[in-house]
């Protein structure tokens, strides 16, 4: 009798149940569950460095660290891309450098891409490239009017579909150099090499247009520059930070584009950069890529 009286209540209200259910599937569809969704999104320069003749730069405004509100889009195919402005503009006296940046790639199976082009004797930071030999991977690559000159690289790919933090240290010293990349905070490639710094041209985030097919589009966010290799600690502290982390060493920091809704520099020096064609704004990238 039980049983029965169970039967005819689940096909009374068995309408009423579906119903719920689809609603339960469409929010979550939506991110209402994912918390993501609600955090805190700083926006468009929120956070810049302040610097004055006579004292030492500072943070200014909502530097907490939120997750950007934005992060920008570069299409597949041909070089869609940021033009900076020349870095030897405001590089300094030092021979050292840091580059890092996040960024998220939506294909394995690219022929090349990259993060940052330098130059007319070009430096390549390049987060990922596919040939017919061999899976993604990364390196730093010079290229002079005689061809290759250098090359660090690392076996350990990238992940697709999911934001990762990338480093990229150059230290001199007078008996040696050394390149090291930083995936995650973590060292995964370590070489000397002769990278030159006094070259002539921009400085590009995104694709460098080399290679105009198969090439998978891709977001980078919170792209920074210093004038100094930064530690193993302080590489992982930016790492630590998050994908909206502010600058660790504004001493030697030289270039800071967030690229959080615009592409200006928010380093203090108003390198602001020059966008190409097939770049746009996202703003619900957090629902679409995972975050490490």
């Amino acid at each position: 009798m039980k049983l029965q009286s169970a039967l005819e209540y689940l096909s009374t209200h068995i309408w009423a149940i579906l119903i719920i259910a689809i609603i339960f599937i469409s929010l979550y569809g939506l991110g209402l569950f994912n918390s993501n969704s609600y955090a805190p999104k700083a926006s468009p320069g929120a956070c810049t460095v302040q610097r004055g003749y006579d004292t030492q730069p500072t943070l200014a405004g909502q530097c907490l660290n939120d997750m950007p509100e934005f992060v920008e889009y570069f299409q597949g195919g041909a070089g869609a891309n940021v033009a900076l402005p020349d870095p030897k503009l405001y590089w300094g006296d030092s021979n050292s450098f840091t580059v890092n940046l996040w960024t998220d790639y939506f294909n394995s199976n690219v022929n090349f891409q990259s993060a940052a082009v330098k130059g007319s004797s070009v430096l390549v930071f390049a987060i990922f490239q596919h040939g017919n030999c061999c899976a993604p991977y990364v390196q730093a690559i010079e290229y002079t009017g005689i061809g290759r000159v250098w090359r660090l690289s690392s076996s350990i790919p990238p992940t697709p579909n999911t934001w990762q933090d990338w480093t990229f240290t150059w230290a001199t010293a007078s008996t040696s150099n050394t390149m090291d990349i930083y995936l995650n905070g973590q060292l995964i490639a370590t070489g000397g090499g002769g990278i030159q710094k006094d070259v002539g041209g921009s400085f590009l985030i995104g694709n460098n247009g080399w290679v105009s097919t198969g090439v998978s589009p891709m977001y980078i966010s919170n792209f920074q520059f210093y004038s100094t290799a930064l530690s193993a600690n302080s590489v992982q502290a930016l790492y630590q930070e998050g994908i909206g982390g502010s600058p660790i060493d504004l001493q030697d920091l030289i270039g800071w584009w967030p690229l959080n809704g615009d592409n200006k520099d928010y380093s203090g020096y108003v390198n602001n950069g020059n966008p190409s064609t097939g770049t746009s704004f996202i703003g619900d990238w957090w629902q679409s890529s995972a975050y490490t």
